[in-house]
């Protein structure tokens, strides 16, 4: 290449780069990238939305139920003096027990109440015949005792040394209060007071 041939290119390579050059410089600058709430920004970064958690309301107290009446049907000797158990160790009263059904016994054994809760024994018009064995029952509680449409025959209060013999059918024992409504007791005895009934320290109603 000749001296002149080599300044007509590099004048031309100088040309060519002030071109490149000024285009370079006159380029407008790349808007700032907006990066949405939540998206993700780069593999493991995570812009997250902050949120608010609402106070807690502690829900209002309820106050507590108040204890159901209780109520046991009964058809035989066997359920009743169960009945009579069951509610002697049961404070949630008051109690019920409900005779669906005749029967007679005679064994010698006074089935006794001594529970702390009223209770009412719904005859249903059967009668029970004791054999003048024992008594139909022994309420040895001063809770209230009412006696509805039962009818008791033979009862018998034996003499039985210490033991009160008083109340062929019926010992009632506290001082809460007896209730008899439409019932009937027919030969009934008693070694002591009470040929059917007895309620020595106690308000008794007849209906």
């Amino acid at each position: 290449m000749s001296a002149r041939q080599f300044t007509i290119a590099l004048a031309l390579g100088l040309a060519a780069a002030a071109l490149v050059g000024q285009a370079a410089g006159s380029a407008e600058p790349a808007p700032p990238t907006t990066v949405p709430t939540g998206a993700a920004v780069g593999p493991t970064t995570t812009l997250a939305t902050p949120t608010t958690t609402p106070p807690t309301t502690a829900p209002a107290s309820t106050p507590p139920a108040s204890n159901p009446e209780a109520t046991l049907d009964v058809e035989d000797h066997g359920e009743y003096l169960a009945a009579l158990a069951a509610y002697s160790t049961d404070d949630s009263g008051p109690h019920t027990i409900v005779i669906t059904d005749h029967f007679d016994f005679a064994t010698g054994i006074d089935p006794t109440y001594t529970g702390t809760q009223p209770l009412t024994i719904e005859g249903n018009d059967f009668t029970h015949a004791l054999g003048h064995a024992n008594r139909f029952l022994v309420f040895d509680s001063d809770a209230e005792l009412t006696i509805r449409d039962l009818w008791v025959s033979e009862g018998r209060a034996h003499f039985r040394g210490a033991f009160r013999s008083d109340g062929g059918a019926i010992d009632y024992r506290g001082t809460g209060g007896l209730q008899i409504v439409s019932s009937a007791f027919d030969r009934n005895e008693a070694a002591a007071r009470g040929g059917a009934v007895a309620a020595l320290h106690a308000p008794v109603m007849i209906d």
